[in-house]
């Protein structure tokens, strides 16, 4: 096939696809005559998608070359990309020598299409003719070839004369003396077989030679094709790289879809959450997706940017038009003559008439992202199943890079976040204590492991007196940012209130009426606030809904070690009014000698599961606490939470831990 690229420019450019044969060889002479005519001397051939030439079509090309070196002052016809194999039959034959052989890469615009030469049927006689003249064009070009030429000639009975057509005659119709024919007519048979024979051979030939050419064709736009996804790709990448909003990656890809296509004008419909369409990005005049009502097609003196005001303004259901078919089944859709389709909005501005079209889903995986929709072939020429698979493959990478685009920025998104929960651990661990009371008579432990890098567990100490230490550990409902500021604010209150009351019941009421405003509705605090009294060898406690504390001592009447959970009554800090808090809260005090231990904990401890979906339970911490009774407070604590990670299998739990351990020596 023969395409004009560009017959205004200066040289007039032609490309050539395929095999360049006699069929196409007239389409060629007749444009080059008629260039050359008008004054054109100056011409440039692409064979960049050319397998092969034949004989007739390096003469017609001769016999250009012959005219233009004719010109005052002489032309000039240029072949580029000719191909290995292409320049060989060019050396052979002595074409170098005419033409002029440009073995580097013409540049082409990237997507550009090209229009093709119309063709005409050739008579017999013209055909020869074309032939003959073709094949004395290559005689002319080069004289050291001329004898071998003609010899090729005769042999393809090209230029049979009259002489030799007379002892043909002769040979076939020689008599014998007596007025007998002699063994002519076996002879005629024989060659009459013979020709049959070769006519069917060509034949074959012939059909062989059409279907590898066809194939070749076919072969090759498949590798056009895949070189412009390729492109899109590589553009792609870019946009991806220089850090784009999703909007501007959407009006990238409709900008590359129209360089890929040839169209006229393209459109991104996205797909909103509430399953409607809406235009997202738009290039060129594509054609709004309703009529336009009266007062509007006043402002198209604006076109571009009115038309793009109204894509983007309109929102329609998945029912609604050719867009809302293809969200809808997630099928793309070739509508090569729109003007006669009933599916297509007809509109009353001419540079509006959608003549075709093509819209194929943006989609990754199962999820639909949008349509991309191209109207309008720049050559006039309708949408062909080769400009439908090309889209089809433009969406689909179009899909990719929106997802890509999202992950990128999700990366982006959660990388933040994980430095402001850094940062936020990092103050949360400055607001624990970082070191354990020294009081005579006691020992004192602690450890604390969020699930996340925030959590809304805490624990702290008050120096009372120099025999009196208050202790406290709290559960704030939640996790994360949210409950971890929730347990900053109550820790602060905490600590200025502990100070002012000797009852821990008192300190917990006054804490929550504090906390009444601070505690948004569907979360609450559990506190257990507890006094020790090394000189009174007891421990006074009151507890918010906490959990029980467990204490570890020795049966006064068999002298066993006993580990049990003392309870008392309260309600949880932030869940009801002050006075129903103040009304169930009490104290309770427990002896507390030397060789007994005290741990308060969280809900983190008890609940610990394994894979079974068990919990650790009291009756396992109790057990525990009962083991390492005889050892130190931190040896207690340390191995309370190892027991933990054996028994749920695993260092990550769901919940936050909690744990003092307070020992009397």
């Amino acid at each position: 096939m023969v395409y004009l690229v560009d017959a205004y420019c200066d040289p007039v450019i032609v490309r050539i696809q395929g095999r360049a044969c006699v069929a196409n060889s007239a389409s060629l002479h007749d444009f080059l005559v008629q260039v050359i005519a008008q004054g054109k001397t100056r011409f440039v051939v692409d064979f960049a998608g050319c397998a092969s030439m034949d004989s007739t079509f390096l003469g017609v090309l001769a016999g250009v070359a012959l005219e233009l070196r004719r010109q005052t002052p002489p032309g000039s016809l240029v072949l580029c990309r000719v191909g290995r194999r292409n320049l060989e039959l060019l050396r052979n034959l002595g074409l170098h020598r005419l033409l002029t052989v440009d073995a580097g890469d013409f540049p082409m615009e990237f997507g550009r299409k090209s229009a093709p030469l119309g063709g005409r049927e050739l008579g017999e006689l013209e055909s020869a003719r074309l032939v003959l003249e073709a094949h004395e064009n290559l005689v002319a070009a080069d004289p050291a070839t001329r004898a071998s030429s003609r010899t090729c000639l005769r042999s393809c009975g090209i230029a049979s004369t009259s002489s030799s057509r007379g002892a043909v005659r002769r040979g076939f119709f020689e008599t014998r003396p007596g007025g007998c024919l002699s063994k002519t007519p076996v002879m005629l048979f024989f060659l009459f077989g013979a020709a049959v024979g070769a006519l069917a051979l060509f034949g074959l030939g012939v059909r062989a030679r059409a279907r590898a050419d066809r194939i070749e064709e076919e072969n090759m736009v498949l590798a056009q094709e895949k070189q412009l996804v390729v492109d899109f790709m590589h553009h792609m990448v870019q946009a991806l790289g220089e850090g784009l909003s999703r909007e501007d990656l959407f009006q990238r890809i409709v900008h590359a879809a129209i360089l890929c296509t040839g169209a006229l004008s393209a459109c991104i419909f996205e797909k909103r959450s509430d399953n409607k369409m809406q235009g997202v990005a738009v290039e060129g005049l594509f054609p709004p997706h309703r009529p336009l009502p009266p007062q509007a097609k006043a402002k198209l003196t604006t076109r571009a940017r009115f038309i793009e005001q109204v894509l983007k303004s309109e929102v329609f259901d998945l029912s609604e038009g050719v867009v809302g078919q293809v969200a809808r089944t997630g099928e793309g859709v070739l509508i090569a003559d729109a003007v006669a389709d009933a599916r297509i909005v007809k509109h009353d501005d001419p540079a509006l008439v959608v003549q075709s079209v093509i819209a194929a889903p943006i989609r990754f995986q199962d999820r639909m992202i949008g349509v991309l929709a191209v109207a309008n072939p720049a050559d006039g020429l309708p949408f062909t199943e080769t400009d439908f698979s090309l889209v089809m493959s433009l969406a689909e990478q179009a899909g990719l890079a929106v997802h890509n685009l999202e992950s990128l920025h999700f990366q982006i998104e959660k990388k933040q976040l994980d430095l402001d929960l850094a940062l936020a651990s990092s103050i949360q661990q400055m607001l624990l204590p970082d070191s354990t009371p020294q009081v005579a008579g006691l020992d004192v432990a602690a450890q604390y492991v969020p699930t996340q890098k925030v959590g809304g567990d805490f624990y702290d100490f008050f120096l009372l007196s120099p025999t009196r230490l208050g202790l406290a550990v709290a559960d704030v409902s939640g996790k994360g940012i949210p409950a971890s500021l929730l347990m900053a604010i109550c820790r602060t209150n905490l600590q200025q209130i502990a100070s002012r009351h000797d009852s821990p019941a008192s300190v917990l009421g006054e804490v929550n009426r504090a906390m009444a405003g601070e505690v948004c509705r569907g979360m609450f605090i559990t506190i257990i606030y507890a006094v020790v009294d090394v000189a009174a060898n007891a421990v006074t406690f009151a507890r918010a809904g906490h959990e029980l504390p467990l204490f570890s001592r020795r049966d006064p009447v068999t002298g066993q070690p006993l580990s049990e959970f003392e309870g008392s009554e309260g309600m949880s800090v932030g869940m009801v009014d002050p006075a129903l808090f103040d009304s169930v809260i009490v104290d309770r005090t427990i002896p507390f000698l030397p060789g007994d231990s005290l741990v308060l904990y969280t809900d983190g401890v008890t609940e610990a599961a394994n894979d079974e979906d068990q919990e650790f339970s009291g009756n396992r911490l109790a057990d525990t606490l009962r083991t390492l009774r005889s050892r130190s407070a931190s040896e207690i604590t340390e191995g309370i939470v190892e027991q933990v990670r054996r028994f749920s299998g695993r260092d990550h739990h769901r919940d936050d831990l909690t744990l003092v351990t307070v020992k009397r020596v």
